[in-house]
Protein backbone atom coordinates (compact mmCIF):
# COMPACT_ATOMS: atom_id res chain seq x y z
CA UNK A 1 0.00 0.00 0.00
CA UNK A 2 0.99 3.26 -0.49
CA UNK A 3 -0.05 6.89 -0.24
CA UNK A 4 -0.11 9.56 -3.22
CA UNK A 5 -1.13 12.99 -2.21
CA UNK A 6 -3.98 13.97 -5.78
CA UNK A 7 -6.63 16.35 -5.62
CA UNK A 8 -10.39 14.96 -5.73
CA UNK A 9 -12.11 15.85 -8.42
CA UNK A 10 -15.71 17.66 -8.36
CA UNK A 11 -18.44 14.89 -8.63
CA UNK A 12 -20.57 17.52 -10.49
CA UNK A 13 -17.68 18.42 -13.05
CA UNK A 14 -15.02 16.46 -12.67
CA UNK A 15 -13.09 18.80 -15.42
CA UNK A 16 -14.69 22.15 -13.92
CA UNK A 17 -11.66 24.56 -12.83
CA UNK A 18 -13.65 27.45 -12.25
CA UNK A 19 -12.73 28.91 -8.76
CA UNK A 20 -15.67 28.88 -6.78
CA UNK A 21 -16.33 28.91 -3.52
CA UNK A 22 -15.96 25.80 -1.89
CA UNK A 23 -19.29 24.80 -0.15
CA UNK A 24 -20.27 22.61 2.94
CA UNK A 25 -17.43 22.92 4.46
CA UNK A 26 -16.87 21.35 8.12
CA UNK A 27 -16.69 24.31 10.54
CA UNK A 28 -13.26 24.18 12.21
CA UNK A 29 -14.92 25.21 16.09
CA UNK A 30 -11.69 24.72 17.78
CA UNK A 31 -9.13 26.41 15.70
CA UNK A 32 -11.55 29.41 15.32
CA UNK A 33 -12.38 29.53 19.42
CA UNK A 34 -8.76 29.36 19.85
CA UNK A 35 -7.79 31.23 17.30
CA UNK A 36 -5.66 34.82 18.88
CA UNK A 37 -5.86 37.13 15.80
CA UNK A 38 -9.99 36.23 15.76
CA UNK A 39 -10.04 36.97 19.80
CA UNK A 40 -8.33 40.74 18.90
CA UNK A 41 -10.94 41.00 16.13
CA UNK A 42 -13.89 40.69 19.08
CA UNK A 43 -12.16 42.79 21.67
CA UNK A 44 -11.87 46.13 18.85
CA UNK A 45 -15.47 45.29 17.69
CA UNK A 46 -16.93 45.01 21.21
CA UNK A 47 -15.37 48.27 21.81
CA UNK A 48 -16.17 50.32 18.48
CA UNK A 49 -19.80 49.02 19.26
CA UNK A 50 -19.92 50.07 22.82
CA UNK A 51 -18.94 53.26 21.46
CA UNK A 52 -21.54 53.81 18.42
CA UNK A 53 -24.17 52.61 20.89
CA UNK A 54 -22.83 55.60 23.22
CA UNK A 55 -23.10 58.08 20.47
CA UNK A 56 -26.25 56.75 19.05
CA UNK A 57 -28.35 56.53 22.14
CA UNK A 58 -26.61 59.35 24.20
CA UNK A 59 -26.43 61.65 22.35
CA UNK A 60 -29.91 63.67 22.14
CA UNK A 61 -29.64 63.49 26.17
CA UNK A 62 -26.62 64.99 26.04
CA UNK A 63 -27.25 67.69 23.21
CA UNK A 64 -30.17 68.39 25.10
CA UNK A 65 -28.75 68.04 28.67
CA UNK A 66 -25.65 70.00 27.94
CA UNK A 67 -26.91 72.37 25.06
CA UNK A 68 -29.68 72.88 26.47
CA UNK A 69 -31.40 73.04 23.21
CA UNK A 70 -35.43 72.53 22.23
CA UNK A 71 -36.51 69.16 20.25
CA UNK A 72 -36.67 70.97 16.85
CA UNK A 73 -32.79 71.73 17.03
CA UNK A 74 -32.08 68.88 19.07
CA UNK A 75 -33.08 66.53 15.95
CA UNK A 76 -30.85 68.40 13.76
CA UNK A 77 -27.74 68.45 15.41
CA UNK A 78 -27.98 64.77 16.17
CA UNK A 79 -28.62 63.95 12.84
CA UNK A 80 -25.43 65.73 11.05
CA UNK A 81 -22.85 63.47 12.41
CA UNK A 82 -24.42 60.78 10.59
CA UNK A 83 -24.68 62.46 7.60
CA UNK A 84 -21.19 63.29 7.66
CA UNK A 85 -20.67 59.82 8.39
CA UNK A 86 -22.35 58.47 5.14
CA UNK A 87 -20.34 60.77 2.81
CA UNK A 88 -17.14 59.84 4.56
CA UNK A 89 -17.76 56.31 4.18
CA UNK A 90 -17.68 56.72 0.22
CA UNK A 91 -14.96 59.43 0.77
CA UNK A 92 -12.82 56.31 2.81
CA UNK A 93 -13.34 53.50 0.00
CA UNK A 94 -12.19 56.32 -2.82
CA UNK A 95 -9.04 56.56 -0.57
CA UNK A 96 -9.16 52.71 -0.12
CA UNK A 97 -8.57 52.08 -3.72
CA UNK A 98 -6.37 54.84 -4.72
CA UNK A 99 -4.08 53.10 -2.51
CA UNK A 100 -4.56 49.84 -3.37
CA UNK A 101 -4.21 50.66 -7.18
CA UNK A 102 -0.67 52.45 -6.81
CA UNK A 103 0.20 50.14 -4.24
CA UNK A 104 1.06 52.25 -1.57
CA UNK A 105 0.16 50.17 1.24
CA UNK A 106 0.24 46.64 1.95
CA UNK A 107 -3.16 44.95 2.84
CA UNK A 108 -2.08 44.63 6.41
CA UNK A 109 -0.86 48.10 6.97
CA UNK A 110 -4.25 49.66 5.07
CA UNK A 111 -6.30 47.77 7.39
CA UNK A 112 -4.59 48.53 10.70
CA UNK A 113 -4.52 52.23 8.91
CA UNK A 114 -8.29 53.00 8.77
CA UNK A 115 -9.22 51.32 11.82
CA UNK A 116 -6.84 53.37 13.72
CA UNK A 117 -8.08 56.61 12.03
CA UNK A 118 -11.56 55.02 12.71
CA UNK A 119 -11.06 54.82 16.89
CA UNK A 120 -8.19 56.72 17.71
CA UNK A 121 -9.68 60.30 16.27
CA UNK A 122 -12.86 59.47 17.90
CA UNK A 123 -11.09 58.85 21.23
CA UNK A 124 -9.35 62.25 20.82
CA UNK A 125 -12.84 63.63 19.95
CA UNK A 126 -14.56 62.22 22.96
CA UNK A 127 -11.86 63.37 25.29
CA UNK A 128 -11.63 67.05 23.87
CA UNK A 129 -15.98 66.62 23.86
CA UNK A 130 -15.60 66.23 27.78
CA UNK A 131 -14.85 69.81 28.46
CA UNK A 132 -17.16 71.35 25.99
CA UNK A 133 -19.90 73.03 27.60
CA UNK A 134 -23.04 75.46 26.32
CA UNK A 135 -20.59 78.41 25.31
CA UNK A 136 -19.09 75.80 23.16
CA UNK A 137 -22.21 74.80 21.12
CA UNK A 138 -20.90 74.91 17.66
CA UNK A 139 -17.81 73.49 18.58
CA UNK A 140 -19.69 70.74 19.91
CA UNK A 141 -21.47 70.13 17.05
CA UNK A 142 -18.02 69.93 14.99
CA UNK A 143 -16.75 67.98 17.03
CA UNK A 144 -19.57 65.41 16.92
CA UNK A 145 -19.44 65.39 13.50
CA UNK A 146 -15.52 64.64 13.38
CA UNK A 147 -16.33 62.02 16.12
CA UNK A 148 -18.84 59.97 14.05
CA UNK A 149 -17.88 60.47 10.67
CA UNK A 150 -14.45 58.89 11.51
CA UNK A 151 -16.10 55.83 12.67
CA UNK A 152 -17.05 54.98 8.65
CA UNK A 153 -12.85 54.17 8.57
CA UNK A 154 -13.44 50.95 10.36
CA UNK A 155 -15.52 49.90 7.79
CA UNK A 156 -12.01 49.15 5.55
CA UNK A 157 -10.23 47.99 9.19
CA UNK A 158 -12.14 45.38 11.28
CA UNK A 159 -15.48 44.99 9.90
CA UNK A 160 -13.32 43.41 6.29
CA UNK A 161 -10.71 41.57 9.31
CA UNK A 162 -13.11 38.65 9.05
CA UNK A 163 -12.42 38.00 5.40
CA UNK A 164 -8.96 38.31 5.51
CA UNK A 165 -9.01 35.21 8.52
CA UNK A 166 -10.90 33.17 6.67
CA UNK A 167 -13.29 33.77 3.66
CA UNK A 168 -14.64 30.60 4.05
CA UNK A 169 -16.15 31.27 7.28
CA UNK A 170 -16.22 34.74 7.39
CA UNK A 171 -20.07 34.52 8.03
CA UNK A 172 -19.30 32.73 11.33
CA UNK A 173 -16.86 34.88 12.31
CA UNK A 174 -19.17 38.03 12.01
CA UNK A 175 -21.93 36.18 13.65
CA UNK A 176 -19.95 35.23 16.63
CA UNK A 177 -17.80 38.48 16.98
CA UNK A 178 -21.04 40.72 15.99
CA UNK A 179 -23.32 38.55 18.57
CA UNK A 180 -20.87 39.33 21.62
CA UNK A 181 -20.13 43.37 20.33
CA UNK A 182 -23.96 43.63 20.80
CA UNK A 183 -24.44 41.53 24.12
CA UNK A 184 -21.26 43.98 25.23
CA UNK A 185 -23.01 47.23 24.09
CA UNK A 186 -26.15 46.59 25.60
CA UNK A 187 -24.41 47.65 29.19
CA UNK A 188 -23.43 51.39 27.20
CA UNK A 189 -27.04 53.01 28.01
CA UNK A 190 -26.40 51.45 31.44
CA UNK A 191 -23.50 52.63 32.56
CA UNK A 192 -24.69 56.08 31.47
CA UNK A 193 -27.76 56.25 33.07
CA UNK A 194 -25.48 55.05 36.65
CA UNK A 195 -22.84 57.42 35.90
CA UNK A 196 -25.01 60.65 34.47
CA UNK A 197 -27.10 61.73 37.51
CA UNK A 198 -27.44 65.00 36.01
CA UNK A 199 -28.03 65.02 32.25
CA UNK A 200 -26.48 69.39 32.47
CA UNK A 201 -23.26 68.09 34.35
CA UNK A 202 -20.71 68.18 32.33
CA UNK A 203 -18.44 66.50 34.25
CA UNK A 204 -20.52 63.73 34.65
CA UNK A 205 -20.66 63.19 30.85
CA UNK A 206 -16.59 63.68 30.83
CA UNK A 207 -16.45 61.06 32.47
CA UNK A 208 -18.56 58.60 30.03
CA UNK A 209 -16.29 59.91 27.16
CA UNK A 210 -13.32 59.25 28.57
CA UNK A 211 -14.64 55.88 29.76
CA UNK A 212 -15.56 55.03 26.04
CA UNK A 213 -11.69 56.88 24.30
CA UNK A 214 -10.05 54.26 26.51
CA UNK A 215 -12.09 51.46 25.05
CA UNK A 216 -11.52 52.75 21.93
CA UNK A 217 -8.11 53.62 21.89
CA UNK A 218 -7.16 50.18 23.54
CA UNK A 219 -9.29 47.96 21.69
CA UNK A 220 -7.39 49.46 18.48
CA UNK A 221 -4.38 48.96 20.16
CA UNK A 222 -4.80 45.38 20.60
CA UNK A 223 -6.19 45.48 17.38
CA UNK A 224 -2.65 46.42 15.37
CA UNK A 225 -0.22 44.92 17.21
CA UNK A 226 -1.89 41.44 17.78
CA UNK A 227 -4.45 41.17 14.84
CA UNK A 228 -3.30 39.17 11.76
CA UNK A 229 -4.72 40.48 8.32
CA UNK A 230 -3.98 36.71 6.60
CA UNK A 231 -5.79 33.84 5.89
CA UNK A 232 -5.92 31.54 8.34
CA UNK A 233 -4.59 27.65 7.77
CA UNK A 234 -7.88 26.77 9.45
CA UNK A 235 -9.71 28.58 6.36
CA UNK A 236 -8.87 25.59 3.92
CA UNK A 237 -10.87 21.93 4.26
CA UNK A 238 -8.72 18.98 5.12
CA UNK A 239 -6.41 17.86 2.53
CA UNK A 240 -7.52 14.53 0.65
CA UNK A 241 -5.17 11.75 0.37
CA UNK A 242 -5.49 8.51 -1.87
CA UNK A 243 -4.46 5.59 0.19
CA UNK A 244 -3.92 2.92 -3.31
CA UNK A 245 -3.66 -0.97 -2.03
CA UNK A 246 -1.42 -2.67 -4.32
CA UNK A 247 -3.00 -5.95 -3.74
CA UNK A 248 -5.92 -5.49 -5.24
CA UNK A 249 -5.48 -2.18 -7.31
CA UNK A 250 -8.47 -0.46 -5.53
CA UNK A 251 -8.20 3.05 -4.01
CA UNK A 252 -9.95 5.11 -1.10
CA UNK A 253 -9.97 8.80 -0.34
CA UNK A 254 -8.89 9.84 3.31
CA UNK A 255 -8.82 13.22 4.95
CA UNK A 256 -5.16 14.55 6.57
CA UNK A 257 -5.77 17.64 8.38
CA UNK A 258 -2.79 20.03 7.67
CA UNK A 259 -0.12 20.36 10.28
CA UNK A 260 1.00 23.87 11.71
Amino acid sequence: MYIEMQPVPSAESPNDTNDEPIRNLPTPWLNILTSMPFYCLIVVQCANSWAYDIILTQLPTYIKGVLQTDIKKNAIFSSLPFWVMLGLSYFFVFISEVLRRTKCMSMSVSRRFFNSLGNWIPAIGLISLGYMGKENETLVIVLLMIIVGMMAATYLGFVLNHIDLSPNFAGTLMGIANCIAHLTSITAPLSVGFIVTDEKNPEQWRIVFFLTASFLFLGNLLFITFGKFETQYWNEPPQPVIVKTLKNNSQHSVYKDTVH
